[in-house]
Formats: C-alpha cells, structure tokens, sequence
C-alpha cells in the first residue's frame, strides 16, 4: 500500500459513485501469486471494488523502461481502444495511443529522472495531456523542473473511512506512518525518547514495511527503553484504527508533495506534528496541527508535549482538522476530474 495505490482506489470510487464505468490498468503487479488475486489484495490493503487489468505477468527487477513504454504502447493502447473509454488518468506518465482525453497526475519530484534524455521525453509526453498536481507545493515544483503549467487538484480522501475519537478514549501513543529514510523514523524515536526523560512515557506506533534501516533504528529505541510497537504493512482499515487510537502523528519527513498520512490523521481527529515539507496549505501551526521548520527531535518533542498536557489544545486542532479536510472528500474530487474529461 503506498499513496499512489489509495489515490487509485479513491479517484475510482469517487467516480463509481457519480455513476462512471472505471477500469483500472497496470503494467504488472507484485505481492500476490497470480493476477486474478489482485482485486482481493486491493480490497484488502485499500478497500478496493474496482478491478485491475494487467499487461504483464510479474516485474522482474532488471526490465528496462524501455521495454515498459513499449508494453504500454502496443498492448497498453490496444487494451484501452477495446474498452472504448472516453478519457484516461495517468499516475505519472507514459506513451500511449489514445485519441481521448488524456490527463496526466503527478505526486511529486523526489525521485525524477536526473538523466537528461528521460527528463526530455517525460516533458513531451506531459505536453500532450492535461496536467495535473496535487497541491500548489507541488504545482510549483512542477513548473521549476519541466517549465509546464499544471491544474492543482487535491488528493481524494475517502472520509467515511475515519472514526474521530474523544481525547480520553485514545491511548497515550504516537503515530509514525512510514519507513523509508525519507520519512525520517530516527527523527520520531529520538522525539520520543526526549518524552521519556520528561517523564511523560508514550507509546511510539510505527507503521511501515521492515527494511533493515527501520529495523536498526528500532531496536536502538527499544534499547533506550521506549515502548515501540511495530506494525509492518498493514490494511488501510487497520491503519484507520490506529489513526483514531492515536494521541498525535508525528511526520518528520524529508519531502512530501501533499501527504495521505497527514490529511488521513486530520480527518480521524488526531493532531499532527509535521516537518515543514507539509505545507501551509495542508497544516497551519496552532490551527490544525504543528509545522516544524527544522530536523531537531527536540522541537517535535515541545509540540507533542504541548499536545499530550494540553486537552483544550488538542480537542481545538482536533476540531479544525477534521473541518479542514472536508475539502479532500474523494466524490468532490472526482467531480473535478468528470468535467476535465467532459471539456
């Protein structure tokens, strides 16, 4: 499960629920056996209905792009002139054979292609689609990297998946979603850590896949005497439930173009306390949540324990955060994509 993969499922369900006809096509899958298991691993990992088409049997990890564009070209073009579609959405972007609308989502520059052939082709590729990105943040990034206007339309949020829950009904813990070194986990044990001199003793919860880096960094934090619970990759369902379990959600991360993890956590009630890669268009310092304009763990332990102390100022950013994602709700998103295809 990664953001990519909810923005799928979301969009489509937007969609479904405004009585379109979706179809979802990937080049190939992984994590399951067989292709006809992917509908069940998507229920399962992201609340999924829509079904998946691939082109390809499973990824081998030396497939050149090359051969990839060229799956998508010929077989890819041919799937979708069958299924007679009127416009397709695009993650990212690849070559295609489609007379349709054809609208292009970007989700971030992290990991561009530095090589200038790749970037070249990628620029001409997006000019022949209507472009998307998913916050101004990143609109903005967009245009610096490639010189190319963009439409900035949020993330789809599935709202009705997220509980809130009262202060007093939460346990005393701490969210952190992810584990890549981006997501800067060192970052949140050492926050933590600094909590316990204080005598305040929260729970760290780590949601993300086991990978040697994490794995390092947590037995160091269980060494110092944290309590750490680990819960690898897990259903959205469950992820839902440790959002509303949670006193905060602590994000230190090193980039992010518009993060699920926080609006996710908002929309449950929970406060979050972010690095200053989530922008001020998603939280507002005081308002809903913490913007932290540095990597100091001692400046994320200040506003998680302002949070854990102060019940009047958590019920208030819990408050505003779950108005301020009202806005992400997955039907209105869709509706903006609805009239782009109908232009």
């Amino acid at each position: 499960m990664d953001g990519v993969n909810n923005f799928i499922f979301s969009l489509a369900d937007g969609l479904e629920n405004l009585g379109h006809s979706v179809h979802i096509i990937s080049w190939s899958y992984d994590g399951v056996e067989k292709p006809e298991d992917l509908l069940e691993w998507a229920k399962r990992t992201c609340n999924a209905k829509t079904d998946i088409i691939t082109l390809k049997c499973r990824p081998s990890e030396s497939t050149p792009w090359v051969r990839v564009g060229w799956n998508w070209v010929t077989k890819g073009s041919r799937i979708l002139k069958a299924l007679g579609v009127d416009g397709i959405i695009i993650n990212g972007i690849i070559p295609l054979r489609f007379n349709g609308k054809k609208i292009a989502v970007n989700h971030g520059l992290f990991e561009m292609p530095s090589n200038r052939l790749r970037k070249i082709i990628a620029k001409s590729l997006y000019r022949k689609c209507t472009r998307i990105c998913v916050s101004q943040k990143l609109a903005q990034e967009y245009f610096n990297f490639f010189g190319l206007d963009s439409i900035v339309i949020p993330l789809p949020l599935r709202l009705d998946m997220f509980r809130p829950s009262k202060f007093d009904e939460r346990e005393n813990a701490i969210l952190h979603v992810g584990t890549r070194p981006v997501k800067n986990l060192n970052i949140s044990i050492e926050a933590v850590k600094i909590l316990k001199k204080k005598g305040m003793h929260p729970k760290l919860i780590v949601v993300g896949s086991r990978n040697d880096h994490a794995e390092n960094l947590l037995k160091g934090g269980r060494e110092c005497g944290i309590d750490i619970e680990a819960r690898g990759t897990i259903p959205m369902a469950e992820l839902a439930g440790l959002y509303s379990k949670a006193k905060a959600l602590i994000l230190p991360s090193q980039y992010e173009a518009l993060s699920y993890v926080t609006i996710e956590s908002m929309a449950s009630g929970t406060p979050v306390v972010v690095s200053s890669q989530i922008s001020e268009e998603e939280v507002k310092t005081g308002h809903n949540g913490f913007r932290i304009d540095t990597y100091e763990p001692a400046h994320y332990a200040r506003a998680l324990a302002e949070l854990l102390e102060n019940q009047d100022l958590w019920t208030r950013l819990s408050s505003n955060g779950i108005l301020s994602v009202k806005r992400f709700d997955h039907v209105e998103v869709a509706k903006n994509y609805v009239r782009l295809i109908g232009d």
